[in-house]
C-alpha cells in the first residue's frame, strides 16, 4: 500500500470540506460510524488491488451492503461462485456506504489511483442509506459517482440499477416512488445501461416474497442474489458483446 494513500486516510479529517449549497450525498465523507468497521474493508479493497494477480476486470460492483454481502455466508455467498465463474469480478461494495463514503472511497484508490486496474462493466446499486429526506440529492450523489467512474475508466461501461424493494411497503419507499424514476431518466439520458429488478422480489400485494430477504426487508439472501444474478448477467453480456 503506497505511503501516499496511507497518509490520506490519516489526514482524512483535516482535508473534508463542505460547500454551502452542495447535497451531503454529493460531498466525498469517510463514514463516521463505526469507522473501524468501514475503514478496514477499504483496506481489505485496496490491499486486493495491490495484491491482485491481474488488473483487468470484466464486472466492477459498487454499492453498499448488499453489493459487499455478495461474499458473506448467510447472504450471497452461495452464489457467488456463479457469478466468478462468468466474469473476473471486483467487489468495491461496503456495508452501511452512503453515496458520499463512495465517493471518498473513489477518491482514495478504489478507483485506482495507486494500483490502476482497467473495468469493462461498473455495475452500480446505491442510495437507500442516504433515505428519502433528500432524493434529489441522493440522485446528485449517483451522478458524481458515475461521473467519477466516466472520469477515470472511459473506456468503461456503466449499468446502474435501481434501489431494490425494501421495507414494509416496498412500493411506498421513496427511493421506489421518486429516486428510482429519476435515475432510470438519468441512464437513459446519458448512455448508462438500467436494469430494475424490483418487481422480481415482490409478489401480487406489492409485498416482499417470502425467502428472498432476511427479516429486516433490507438485505438479500441467497434467493435474492439468484435473482440479481439471473437479471444481470444478461445485461453484462449484452454490454461486454458491444
Amino acid at each position: 500500500m503506497s505511503r501516499k494513500w496511507l497518509l490520506a486516510i490519516g489526514l482524512v479529517w483535516a482535508s473534508v470540506a463542505f460547500s454551502d449549497g452542495v447535497p451531503t450525498a454529493c460531498q466525498p465523507v469517510m463514514r463516521p460510524d463505526k469507522q473501524w468497521w468501514a475503514l478496514a474493508r477499504h483496506v481489505e479493497i485496496i490491499t486486493r488491488l495491490a495484491q491482485a494477480k491481474t488488473n483487468s476486470y470484466d464486472l466492477v460492483l459498487v454499492g453498499d451492503s448488499i453489493t459487499h454481502r455478495w461474499e458473506r455466508k448467510e447472504c450471497g455467498a452461495a452464489v457467488y461462485p456463479k457469478l466468478l465463474s462468468r466474469y473476473g469480478v471486483l467487489n468495491l461494495g461496503c456495508g452501511g456506504d452512503q453515496t458520499q463514503h463512495v465517493l471518498w472511497r473513489f477518491e482514495h484508490g478504489a478507483l485506482g489511483s495507486d494500483y490502476p486496474y482497467t473495468a469493462k462493466v461498473f455495475a452500480v446499486m446505491i442510495g437507500v442509506n442516504n433515505g428519502g429526506k433528500d432524493p434529489e440529492g441522493t440522485v446528485a450523489g449517483v451522478k458524481k459517482i458515475v461521473g467519477m467512474i466516466r472520469a477515470k475508466h472511459p473506456e468503461s461501461k456503466v449499468l446502474l440499477m435501481a434501489i431494490l424493494p425494501h421495507g414494509k411497503n416496498p412500493l411506498g419507499a421513496v427511493s421506489a416512488k421518486v429516486i428510482n424514476p429519476m435515475l432510470k431518466a438519468f441512464a437513459a439520458e446519458n448512455g448508462c445501461a438500467w436494469l430494475d429488478m424490483g418487481e422480481k422480489f415482490l409478489d401480487e400485494n406489492g409485498e416482499i416474497k417470502p425467502g428472498l430477504m432476511m427479516p429486516d426487508d433490507l438485505h438479500p439472501i441467497a434467493g435474492g442474489y439468484e435473482i440479481w444474478l439471473s437479471e444481470m448477467c444478461p445485461v453484462v453480456d449484452r454490454l461486454l458483446s458491444e
